[in-house]
């Protein structure tokens, strides 16, 4: 959208992302102002510009048009005169700008004094605690230059040579700043009594790697750092360090790019001071008083003079006051807490009581809560107990007093502190449990749908009004496409008319789905690994960082589980049709064969016979046949176990061996028959096809004088007696054909029954007796027994025909293949 339809101005700040509390109170500032200014402020946080990492496409989704004033922070993205970040500078050379860091001759500065607080804490560590073998640890970019140049003028000051050995490269990370002492203690360079690092987290890695050699701190290594991070006052000892004002910065960054764009020129660098937070890796305990145990001065005549000291005492609160956050001291700390303190304290000296300066205290203590750290007012307080108990060496019952009024207030203050810290300990707990619900869902959704609805569910718990993500179409450009595939805010919770928009990228935000009040938005990649997936835009509400950190590393995993989730659908999909495509070559070629080899018009004297087979959709592995021969015939009836063509292959090999079999010696037996089959099935399909394929089957030897034979393990025979008028079932006791080699002994055995003119034999397989109804109750044995009995007077093919129509009233879908054979005995010929 160009600036000319843009309600509100649009501000860009461009820095490198991740939880680190320098960037996270640039953002802070920064967003703070531009609420201030109604101004929307969009932070694109990518990566170190020197690498191929897939954060720093996020740099280049804006243009000129899409932004109406750009502020950068080079020197977290890369080295400040690297060509990458020189890039973005020609890119909004139009635009008012401002940069955080090292002065440049076309572009308005702010920066920190990067010099005078490491010059200061360095002639402290040679001055006040006599070391002198002090070391450097440098950091990657113009700042930790500075920062060195301080180093290298405080031993100057001090008179001591400047040693090489001990200077060491670092990059500003912890696992930097103890590889630096490995390097220092090292035998070629001698090691140190004191350590200047160049930032917080150098030092802090450094600490952890002299504690691991044995070396104390202070006592046996001093050490220092900068920036004055917020675990640099938990550590033990807490670290002496300068403080810089990172949310100062981004304050008046936004300020000056404003009134640039209202037309002021200004170019001018701007310095900020820093402040030295002395604590104990130094080597310092606490400042001291100085006391006068000679004053003869009386109680009274003391007290009455206390006030001529009032004016000076009221300055060592002022230099001892803690850092605080200057941008928002209007909002509560009293101008003149100073004097409220200094005057509470005189009027309980004067009148021996101990109860206003502890309320004084506890009043200025509460009230500054929010502007710094509750723990920095005991160095307040000592610095007033120092320059106001040296004045009461003359009479021992006010200084008792003092150190009793001193002592309450120190308890008061390490009180106020440990609340603060358990409400922010809880309030962190707060979060790591709301993300750690986030995470779960998130993590485990394996469609849009999921994500998004997840999303919508946990976002409120943590305080962010509106959330946008977006794939790339294309190459991640201004004038390029994305892909929007999710939208949300607070107010209409999931926007679905987001879902799958394209949209121009340098809008950042479809314009039709912009948040309509004023707003400050975190732009951060989307990646996994090093493959980009796209942007999500967070807008800020939660002032913690990792949460900007925490939910686009979550989006990006489930993007990525999400495409690889469809991709294996999309090959299972594609496996499953060449699948059922082969399956369907095979169903119609064992089709083929299993209907191919069924007898035709068989034709046995003696007998009517009628056969019916219904193959199933997936064809099953059903057998039957009829085989004349003198004096009667051969019967089987069977079915392959599975389906397919390997089925019809079995079905082929057993006609095939039983016709031979038959053919050959018709006057075997059928247990004879069934075993030569058995033998020749299992070498066949176990050991040549190596396949496991196995058949129930029953052979049946059918005489002309109604005798039965039959042997092999298939359904139960059933026999309607038409003398009796009702059936009888008989077993069919044995083995299942291709299981075993070789039979043990009377397993395979040949039963007998005798039909009687009238009677019918009824042939069938499993489908017919497990049809299934819609309840899932089967047809059954018994209801196949009760429907050829009330039939049985009728021809042969009548009967086939009213069992294959009861079977298709009862059963929803035929899961299996239906074969019936009939056959009605009239008698010898």
């Amino acid at each position: 959208m160009s600036r000319q339809l843009r309600q509100k101005p649009r501000l860009g700040l461009f820095l490198r992302g991740g939880d680190y509390t320098y960037q996270n109170e640039i953002v802070l500032g920064a967003h703070d102002e531009c609420q201030e200014h109604g101004v929307d402020l969009y932070c694109f946080a990518g990566g170190l510009t020197n690498s191929a990492d897939p954060r720093n496409l996020v740099y280049d989704l804006a243009g000129p048009t899409d932004l109406d004033a750009v502020i950068l922070v080079p020197g977290t993205m890369a080295s400040e005169d690297s060509p990458e970040v020189e890039l973005l500078f020609q890119r909004f050379a139009g635009l008012p700008s401002c940069t955080i860091g090292p002065p440049r001759a076309d572009v308005a500065s702010l920066s920190v004094d990067n010099q005078s607080g490491v010059r200061e804490l360095t002639r402290h560590l040679i001055e006040q605690h006599g070391r002198r073998r002090v070391a450097f640890i440098s950091g990657p970019n113009n700042e930790a230059l500075q920062r060195f140049e301080g180093y290298r003028q405080a031993l100057r000051d001090c008179g001591v040579a400047y040693d090489e050995r001990l200077v060491v490269a670092g990059d500003f990370t912890p696992p930097s700043g103890a590889r630096a002492v490995s390097a220092l203690f090292s035998r070629d360079r001698g090691g140190c009594d004191g350590i200047v690092a160049g930032n917080d987290w150098m030092a802090l890695g450094a600490l952890e790697a002299l504690a691991n050699r044995g070396l104390r701190v202070p006592e046996d290594v001093a050490l220092i750092g900068f920036d004055d991070i917020e675990s640099a006052r938990f550590v033990t000892p807490p670290l002496t360090t300068v403080r810089q004002p990172p949310r100062q910065l981004g304050i008046l960054a936004v300020r000056r790019v404003l009134a640039m764009a209202n037309g002021v020129q200004d170019k001018q660098p701007v310095f900020l001071d820093t402040t030295i937070m002395i604590r104990e890796s130094c080597g310092c305990i606490g400042p001291r008083p100085d006391f006068d145990l000679e004053a003869p001065d009386s109680d009274q005549a003391l007290l009455s003079t206390l006030g001529n000291r009032r004016d000076a005492w009221i300055r060592a609160v002022q230099r001892a006051t803690p850092a605080l956050d200057y941008a928002m001291t209007d909002e509560g700390l009293d101008p003149n807490f100073a004097e409220r303190l200094v005057d509470a304290l005189l009027e309980d000296l004067q009148r021996g009581s101990e109860r206003q300066f502890i309320l004084a205290v506890d009043g200025v203590v509460r009230q500054a809560a929010h502007l710094s750290n509750i723990a920095a007012w005991h160095h307040t307080v000592s610095e007033l107990r120092c320059e106001s108990v040296s004045s009461l060496a003359g009479s021992v019952r006010a200084w008792l007093r003092a150190e009793s009024v001193f002592e309450r207030a120190h308890i008061l203050i390490s009180g106020l502190a440990e609340h603060a810290q358990a409400k922010k300990r809880l309030e962190r707990e707060v979060l790591m449990r709301n993300l750690e619900e986030l995470s779960v869902d998130v993590r485990t959704a394996l469609d849009l749908r999921a994500l998004r609805s997840a999303l919508a569910f946990h976002l409120p718990n943590l305080r962010i009004s509106s959330l946008y993500v977006a794939k790339y179409a294309g190459r991640p450009g201004p004038e390029d496409h994305s892909e929007l595939l999710l939208a949300y805010d607070v107010e209409q919770e999931l926007r679905t008319e987001g879902n799958d928009l394209p949209f121009r990228t340098g809008d950042i935000v479809p314009p039709q789905l912009r948040p309509h009040w004023r707003h400050s938005m975190m732009v951060q990649p989307l990646f996994f690994n090093e493959q980009p997936l796209g942007f999500c835009v967070m807008e800020i509400g939660a002032r913690d960082g990792f949460v900007f950190q925490t939910i686009p590393e979550l989006i990006s995993t489930a993007l990525k589980a999400i495409e690889l989730a469809a991709a294996i659908v999309e090959e299972a999909t594609r496996r499953q049709r060449a699948e059922q495509t082969r399956m369907s070559q095979e169903l119609e070629i064992a089709a083929r064969i299993q209907t191919g080899i069924l007898p035709r018009e068989p034709h046995v004297p003696g007998l009517e016979i009628a056969t019916g087979m219904l193959p199933a959709t997936e064809v099953g592995g059903d057998y039957f046949d009829i085989l004349p021969c003198g004096d009667g015939c051969w019967l089987g009836i069977g079915d392959v176990a599975g389906h397919g063509l390997h089925t019809g292959l079995v079905m082929l090999m057993i006609q095939s061996i039983v016709a031979a079999t038959t053919y050959v010696s018709p006057n075997v037996t059928p247990a004879e028959a069934w075993t030569a089959l058995n033998a020749v099935l299992y070498e066949n399909v176990r050991r040549r096809l190596r396949r496991d394929e196995h058949a129930t089957l029953t052979l049946l030897r059918y005489h002309s004088d109604g005798c039965l034979e039959f042997a092999g393990a298939h359904e139960e025979l059933v026999v309607y007696r038409a003398r009796l008028g009702n059936c009888e079932r008989l077993p069919t006791p044995g083995l299942w054909a291709g299981i075993l080699e070789s039979p043990p002994p009377g397993s395979v055995a040949t039963g007998a029954c005798r039909l009687e003119p009238g009677d019918v034999l009824l042939l069938y397989t499993d489908g017919v007796i497990e049809a299934r109804n819609s309840e899932l109750g089967m047809f059954g044995i018994d209801r196949l027994c009760q429907t050829l009995e009330r039939v049985a007077q009728h021809p042969a093919t009548a009967i086939r025909d009213h069992i294959l129509l009861e079977l298709g009233a009862w059963t929803t879908r035929q899961r299996d293949d239906l074969t019936l054979v009939v056959l009605r005995y009239r008698g010898a010929l």
